[in-house]
């Protein structure tokens, strides 16, 4: 899968084939964050990581 990712930690661009491993459409990922798609706990844990 392509991304490109900013500071801001939002997918700005995805390719056709974030459907086939994530199950959306590159129009639904781009403006979110990769903790949009990982359990509440998960993206909690990780976040911390991030600052």
């Amino acid at each position: 899968m392509a991304v490109i990712i900013f500071k801001s930690v939002c997918y700005t661009w995805a390719s056709e084939v974030v459907t086939e491993l994530l199950g959306f459409t590159p129009q639904e990922v781009i403006g979110k964050t990769p903790f949009d798609f990982m359990p509440l706990g998960e993206a909690e844990r990780v976040g911390q990581t991030f600052g």
